[in-house]
């Protein structure tokens, strides 16, 4: 069962009883003392070192904006939240039903979401007007804006559409008790990515990858590998090479080592990733040769697999 919500995202729509959750949070604290609530508690549960700094930030101070702009954008914010708080009761609700039936130990769940938060369309303040908020005419903005989306990255750098890992890095949560027999709440660091989750469930049902499709029709040979390997502690890497590309935002990571093009940049640049998460620090001139080595690594394969060449633009 395959269960993609709509949320979070944009438009801004949510029920008014959970939006009235969380309005008040958001408009009294605002975004610089949630973001540093947020990095203390990841902290605390162990998601991140506790030596990680915040990444660049792109947005003004909660009290340089005017009593209008935090009303407004905490409003944005709250909506924002309301709708993954309907995805986690809506979740919940699954699994209540599941072990009601004495299937959730024999169920593998497997929850993420797709990428980094987004700040489309990179306005500090959001997109779209207050007044189109839960108008269900509007399908594309509102929505909640550029600060609110680096705090729901915390504390990595930039966010949806961008390699970097505000763009990239997403937590996976894994539960399968009848077959995994992990502890709860045990971490996991091993890095995997999207291509991984078909193995993983292939491996899980014992189901075989087809080679054709309708009556012979060639298709694409599986790729990733199964994260089962990671989680149960056998392993620890699954991949020499990890790739990434959208809409020109491109990276490859190899080991402790990350190479990423930004649409924004010129040239490559470099991070150790493990030491780096925030990628402060760019080592390009420091180990061009490891840059040079990644770049023709991540060519080859976006030649392989028809990311490159690009169409050209009309």
């Amino acid at each position: 069962l395959y269960l993609a919500f709509n949320a979070p995202h944009w438009p801004l729509q949510a029920k008014e009883e959970d939006i009235q959750k969380f309005t008040k949070i958001y408009r009294e604290k605002g975004w610089d003392e949630i973001r540093e609530a947020r990095r203390k508690r990841m902290t605390k549960l162990g998601i991140i070192d506790s030596n990680t700094e915040f990444a660049e930030w792109e947005n003004r101070k909660w009290e340089e904006l005017t009593e209008k702009e935090k009303d407004e954008v905490a409003y944005r914010m709250a909506v924002y939240a309301a709708q993954v708080h309907c995805v986690d009761y809506n979740v919940g609700k699954l699994l209540d039903y599941l072990k009601k039936n004495h299937k959730l130990d024999n169920t593998l769940v497997m929850f993420l979401s797709d990428n980094g938060a987004c700040a489309e369309p990179y306005a500090e303040l959001g997109g779209g007007k207050v007044s189109e908020i839960n108008d269900p005419t509007h399908s594309g903005m509102p929505s909640y804006g550029r600060a609110w989306a680096q705090v729901s990255n915390t504390p990595f750098r930039k966010y949806k559409c961008r390699s970097y890992e505000g763009g990239i890095s997403t937590p996976l949560i894994v539960s399968w008790k009848s077959n995994l027999k992990n502890k709860k709440g045990e971490w996991c660091r091993v890095p995997g990515y999207l291509p991984d989750i078909m193995p993983t469930i292939l491996e899980a049902t014992g189901a075989a990858y087809p080679e054709t499709y309708h009556g012979g029709n060639k298709i694409h040979p599986l790729v990733g590998s199964s994260l089962f390997p990671a989680i149960q502690k056998k392993a620890d890497s699954l991949h020499e090479y990890m790739y990434w590309e959208h809409q020109n935002n491109r990276a490859i990571r190899w080991g402790n080592w990350k190479a990423i093009r930004d649409e924004k940049g010129k040239e490559w640049e470099l991070y150790d990733v493990v030491k780096d998460r925030t990628e402060r620090n760019n080592l390009a001139e420091q180990h061009p040769e490891v840059l040079t080595k990644l770049v023709a690594e991540w060519e080859k394969w976006a030649n392989a697999n028809f990311v490159l060449p690009k169409h050209p633009k009309k």
